[in-house]
């Protein structure tokens, strides 16, 4: 009998076929478990390993080995009259016809979570992949790790911003989720995002752990699942970061350039863990989150962190950066003119550093702004437009100053899209809606502010604007009575009780002795009244008592230019005496 037969009668080659199904499948297994129960990154590679090394003593052991009535004994102690080969072979098959059936439906199973076609990958009506980075969870023992792990999840963020094929919503949004436990799809409704990342970080002593997972909020699977058990140093978290980028994109099937590098990262961990110290303070100053009496507070501990990180590191960009928005974040303390001239060498020395770095130009074109060099801003959001994601809100308002309403709405609806669930925002985009005529979009952006916050009072004063502008005088009085009852003032809503014909009302709001500080709504009162030297007088009263701002008067009066009741004095020298005096850019 030849060898062939020999190996085929003694069931070698089912044998070794039905191991390397089992094989395969245990290392899946493996693959999916090691994550989720948090083992070492060489658990898989070592199950591997072992598998590998069992191989060919299966084959032995179907070789030499045979399976009888009466036990296992040695194939060479069997008759082969009395040899039931034939029958354990009839077995075997069974079993690889079902191990193969399990092999399928694993196949299959992957390749619906995590291979997908590209016609499921979805896209925003800009063409990119709209995807939010959650907040990751810390696991380490020690609480105040907290301000690493945001500060990885921004960076994360920020790596997954640099690939121009993604829209990745702002931390401002992301953020809101922080400890919260919100459905995938409440937060794929809110931000509207197709995808999520989400994981979480473990530091304990000079190690760390962290875990990222890639999910589809459209069928809540998981794409991608994956532990990094490290060493904690700078260049193993900018590998973890590059590395899960890279990765995502992968997935999404998007297309990177081999030497395309996503993150930069300081000369030393001392460095790092100052600066995720520091940016935690700007981020609550840049979302008010803490009492006016902290306010002094917050932004010294920020001011300190960041100047300790930039002397454990004078060369990295973003320590520089960050403490110029630190500046100009507070710069309503104190000397404004110092505040925006440390904001500003700061920000420039950054921009020594890397001429790249995107988030500087964008916050030189802010800087610019407030000091009325429009020229200087826009040529900065130029810069900040090639190397940076969110750039819109800070041209917005630039555009705004300039009075080009219908192009600031622009730049506020890209800014709202990457942050849906800032107020500010909202805010700011309904103001510019009204300057440029949009009572329309402006009346459905308050009802989606008012969803999103009923209790608010500016939507509820921008409803009652855009319902008078378009003749709904029933839901216009409806939100002014509500308004002018919580304030037990009827001066904020004179405008819209002048435009609905109660004009003795109106006329009575405006003896109030608040009528000049509220001039942008008084004035306008006025002029519909008829009293047009009243409303000059209140223009004029409230010009006189306001020290310009650095930059000029524009951020207090340029609102003028977009109220037409206002507008509609041109030509009365008065008011074009005012005009030439504000001086408004253009």
């Amino acid at each position: 009998m030849s060898l062939f037969s020999e190996l085929k009668r003694r069931n070698v080659f089912r044998t070794g076929v039905a191991y390397l199904i089992v094989a395969w499948l245990l290392m899946q297994v493996t693959d999916l478990a090691a994550p989720r129960l948090f083992l070492p990154d060489w658990v898989p590679t070592f199950v591997i390993f072992i598998l590998s090394l069992g191989f060919p003593v299966a084959l032995l052991l179907a070789w030499a080995f045979e399976v009888t009535p009466e036990g296992i004994k040695k194939t060479e102690d069997v008759p082969l009259e009395k040899s039931i080969r034939r029958m354990t072979g009839q077995k075997l098959n069974y079993v690889f016809i079902a191990l193969l059936s399990i092999a399928v439906v694993v196949l299959l199973t992957e390749r619906i979570k995590g291979g997908g076609s590209s016609a499921s990958i979805q896209v925003a009506s800009d063409g990119r992949i709209p995807i939010a980075v959650l907040p990751f969870d810390n696991l380490s023992d020690d609480p105040d790790q907290e301000h690493f792990v945001d500060g990885l999840t921004e960076e994360l963020l920020n790596s997954l911003a640099a690939i121009d094929e993604f829209r990745v919503i702002s931390r401002t949004s992301s953020f809101t989720y922080k400890g919260k436990d919100v459905p995938i799809s409440q937060i794929a409704s809110e931000l509207g995002v197709s995808h999520v990342l989400e994981g979480s970080v473990r530091r304990i002593g000079d190690r760390i752990r962290v875990t990222a997972q890639l999910i589809d909020t459209n069928t809540d699977s998981h794409i991608w699942f994956e532990n990094f058990d490290r060493e904690l140093t700078v260049d193993n978290l900018l590998d973890i970061q590059e590395i899960v980028s890279r990765t995502v994109a992968d997935r999404l099937q998007v297309q990177l350039a081999p030497d395309e590098h996503l993150s930069t990262a300081p000369a030393n961990l001392e460095a790092l863990d100052l600066y995720h110290d520091g940016t935690y303070y700007v981020r609550r100053m840049q979302l008010g989150d803490y009492s006016a009496d902290d306010d002094r507070t917050v932004f010294e501990a920020s001011v300190e962190a960041l100047e300790a990180s930039i002397e454990a590191d004078p060369n990295w960009a973003p320590s520089h950066a960050t403490l110029g928005m630190a500046y100009h974040f507070n710069m309503h303390l104190d000397d404004q003119a110092e505040k925006l001239r440390k904001s500003r060498e700061h920000i420039e020395r950054s921009l020594e550093i890397d001429p790249t770095f995107g988030q500087a130009h964008n916050s030189l074109g802010y800087i610019n702004t407030v000091e009325g060099n429009t020229e200087a801003a826009m040529a900065s959001y130029d810069l900040a437009r090639r190397y940076y994601d969110r750039y819109h809100w800070g041209l917005a308002i630039l555009l705004f100053t300039l009075g080009r309403y219908d192009e600031a709405v622009e730049e506020y609806l890209e800014a709202r899209r990457l942050d849906p669930l800032s107020t500010p925002v909202h805010m700011q985009l309904m103001i510019a809606q009204r300057c440029a005529g949009q009572y329309r979009s402006m009346l459905d952006e308050a009802l989606t502010m008012l969803r999103l916050e009923p209790d608010s009072y500016f939507p509820k004063a921008m409803l009652a604007q855009a319902y008078i502008e378009i003749g709904d005088t029933e839901n216009a009085l409806r939100y002014a009575e509500e308004l002018a009852a919580s304030e037990r003032s009827d001066l904020r809503m004179a405008f819209i009780f002048a435009r609905a014909g109660q004009f003795e009302r109106a006329r009575a709001a405006l003896d109030s002795d608040e009528a000049t500080s509220r001039w942008l709504r008084a004035a306008p009162a006025a002029v519909v009244l008829g009293e047009t030297d009243r409303a000059l007088d209140i223009l004029e009263t409230a010009f006189q008592r306001t020290e310009p701002e650095i930059g000029g008067y524009a951020q207090q009066f340029g609102h003028i230019r977009c109220v037409p009741a206002l507008m509609s004095l041109a030509g009365n020298p008065r008011f074009d005496a005012l005009m030439e005096k504000l001086d408004l850019p253009e």
